[in-house]
Order: structure tokens, then C-alpha cells, then sequence
């Protein structure tokens, strides 16, 4: 999978940083109701045992598919290697469907990290890093620890510290070139899903 931080790389990004990219082509049909997504948003945790199941299944099932994604894509990007961060700023990519599935990847697993992250502000340090512990080998898969470095820190994670995260990732979609108005919408709805906080706090 490309490591989260590359694709981190495109947040706090102005239009200034894009370099100059191909002639825009108009957005492809959307989809016919009733096709499946290919990464589809995952169930909307309610409990620990359920973000659980979302950490060590639902992300990892997407972290696999980002994989395959990326082999089918890499020729595409290999030609635009002259453009910094060429998956989010090649207006030609609009037209490839692969292209907008990995960056719905992308994005769902950081909207994943930001769920588990909520979760965990609500305790104490060290019940978050008993919890990161319990679930270190697939946090560490889809590098929740370097998405929210605050884990290793003192004072833990903060509500704070994922608002500011959000409030990030939520103004790339209009910083894109290479997305389609469908793709835009979705990740909108990645951030509605992560700021929609279910848990209940069980001591």
C-alpha cells in the first residue's frame, strides 16, 4: 500500500503547489443504482468490540484492496512522475475508475484511523495504549501510530488533535484536480461518517 504519509502529503496543500497537468476531461457517467461501491463505507462503530471488528477486518479488507489497486494503477502514474503527488492533481484521471477507488481507499482508512482515534480520546493515556497494544500488528497496517503520533506522547490522544485532522482532510477534496464529482461527494461522506460519533464511553 502507499504509506500513509505519502498520501499525507497532499494535506495543508494550496492550488499554488500543483504543478501544471493535462487538459480536463469531463467527469464519466456516474454508475447505475444498485452497483455495488468497490470500498464501500464500513458499518459505524457503536462499541470497542465493534471498532475492533472495524480495525482488524473492515480496514484490513480495504488495505488489501488499495494493494491490488495500486499494482493495476502504477503504469498511470509512472507517466505523469514529473507531477508532485500526480494521483490528486492529473485531471486525466478523472476518467480512470481504479484512480478514484484507491483515493477512496485512501481516505476511508484515514476516516478509519480518525474513528479509532475518537474512540480512544474518550480514555485515559494509558487505556490508549493498552488498546493500541491489544491491536498493534493491524493499527500498525494501516499506520494508525504515524497518522496520530499523540499516542506515543504523555498526555495521549485529544479530541482536539483528530478535530484538527478532519477539519484538514475534510478541505482536500476542493485542492484535487484528479477526482470526479462522485469521488468528492464520497469523501465528504467520510467525513460526516467520522464526525458522526457513536460510542458510548464504557468504564
Amino acid at each position: 500500500m502507499k504509506k500513509i504519509l505519502g498520501m499525507l502529503a497532499v494535506i495543508g496543500l494550496t492550488a499554488s503547489t500543483a504543478t501544471s497537468v493535462v487538459a480536463c476531461k469531463p467527469d464519466k457517467p456516474d454508475k447505475p443504482e444498485g452497483v455495488v461501491e468497490t470500498i464501500p463505507l464500513p458499518k459505524n462503530p457503536t462499541t470497542k468490540e465493534e471498532l475492533v471488528t472495524l480495525i482488524n477486518t473492515d480496514a484490513q479488507t480495504i488495505n488489501t484492496k488499495i494493494n491490488e489497486l495500486f499494482v493495476k494503477i502504477k503504469p498511470l502514474l509512472d507517466e505523469h512522475k514529473d507531477v508532485s503527488e500526480a494521483i490528486y492533481f492529473v485531471e486525466e484521471f478523472k476518467d480512470s475508475e481504479d484512480i478514484q477507488d484507491a483515493i477512496i481507499g485512501q481516505y476511508t482508512i484515514m476516516a478509519i484511523n480518525a474513528k479509532t482515534a475518537l474512540f480512544l480520546a474518550k480514555y485515559t493515556p494509558t487505556d490508549q495504549v493498552k488498546f493500541f497494544n491489544e491491536n498493534k500488528e493491524n493499527l500498525q497496517k494501516i499506520e494508525f501510530d504515524l497518522t496520530f503520533t499523540e499516542i506515543d506522547h504523555e498526555d495521549g490522544l485529544k479530541s482536539e488533535y483528530i478535530e484538527k485532522f478532519v477539519n484538514r482532510i475534510a478541505g482536500d477534496p476542493d485542492l484535487m484536480k484528479s477526482i470526479t464529482d462522485k469521488t468528492k461527494e464520497r469523501l465528504k461522506k467520510n467525513i460526516e461518517w467520522i464526525r458522526d460519533d457513536k460510542f458510548q464511553k464504557v468504564d
